[in-house]
């Protein structure tokens, strides 16, 4: 549940693409069901993680429309980091919802501009 200073952000980001490509069958439908079970009984913003953590499965399985949608549930549920919005960015470009990829891409670029997969997406705008 990072959300700033505890690790670097590219020990995140590594972890992250872990959750998206190596968890196993049963450990996605966990991640996909913890939202389900204890979403009304968490504090807030933990129930968006449990979106967030789902989101990243469905990005690495390619579901990127399924993963969007997880994304922006995760940032409406109290996960605010600028991370949340950049998934969000890239799965709304590779599902076809270019407003939503702009807008998204253009509050990442403003809150971290000196992160570099940002400043490339927006040259390409």
């Amino acid at each position: 549940m990072f959300q700033s200073g505890t690790f670097d952000i590219d020990t995140v980001f590594d972890a992250e693409n872990f959750i998206k490509f190596n968890v196993d069958h049963e450990e996605k439908e966990a991640l996909k069901k913890m939202y389900d079970d204890y979403f009304s009984y968490e504090e807030p913003g933990v129930g968006g993680y449990y979106k967030f953590w789902h989101g990243l499965t469905l990005f690495g399985e390619a579901k990127y429309n399924e993963a969007k949608d997880n994304f922006l549930k995760a940032y409406q549920f109290g996960c605010k980091h600028w991370r949340i919005l950049w998934y969000l960015a890239k799965s709304a470009q590779m599902s076809g919802y270019l407003n939503l990829h702009k807008e998204s891409l253009f509050i990442v670029a403003k809150e971290v501009p000196d992160f570099e997969p940002a400043q490339i997406l927006l040259k390409q705008l």
